[in-house]
């Protein structure tokens, strides 16, 4: 699988919000009400660089939200660009990755993987007060999958026959032999949402 090293995406995030933090123009924390609407607690912090540009990154995450079977964690940074030259005002376009480490059931099937895309984002910043903005996003990604998917039936597991004949043949035991491996691209909507946000300085 892409294995998604938490505490090193986290130590690289702080490194780069420090970084950026420190000379930012201005400096805002956000979420995003449509995750929060899927029981998905998110927030992201963004930071005006240069007079059309900002950089944001934003992490989500849930588990089993309204009883679904879903277990999600994620984060998504993007590089964004203002079109009238007021950065965290009107209309921008932005550049963003979203990754993802996902474990959910359905029709009897066991979804286990990670995800990586790259999509574009358009969007509105309408400002309420000097300090607070709601901000509007839609967009369209390729995302890249791959994914242990286990099939139950008959209550019990089905098992890949393949790996059973090779376990029989090595000794060795797969813990993951009840399942095959998926790989894949799709094409999906980007970073939907009604943003509130909070402009720090």
């Amino acid at each position: 699988m892409i294995c998604i090293n938490k505490r090193l995406l986290t130590v690289l995030m702080m490194i780069v919000l420090f970084g950026i933090g420190a000379k930012a123009q201005l400096l805002a924390v956000k979420t995003n009400a449509l995750y929060w609407a899927g029981l998905s607690p998110n927030a992201s912090i963004e930071m005006v660089t240069k007079s059309r540009i900002s950089v944001e990154v934003g992490a989500f995450g849930n588990n089993k939200p309204y009883g679904y079977d879903l277990k999600m964690t994620g984060f998504q940074p993007q590089v964004k660009y203002w079109f009238n030259g007021r950065p965290m005002t009107r209309e921008f376009v932005g550049l963003g990755i979203i990754g993802a480490t996902y474990h959910w059931d359905e029709h009897g099937i066991n979804h286990k993987g990670d995800a990586l895309g790259l999509g574009l984002t358009f969007g509105y910043a309408l400002k309420i007060t000097p300090r607070i903005n709601v901000e509007f996003t839609a967009g369209a990604g390729q995302i890249y999958f791959h994914e242990l998917r286990k099939t139950y039936d008959d209550d019990k597991w089905t098992t890949n026959p393949d790996v059973e004949k090779a376990e029989t043949l090595t000794g060795m035991v797969d813990e993951d032999k009840y399942g095959d491996h998926y790989q894949g691209w799709n094409f999906m909507p980007f970073n939907l949402g009604v943003h509130f946000v909070y402009i720090l300085k």
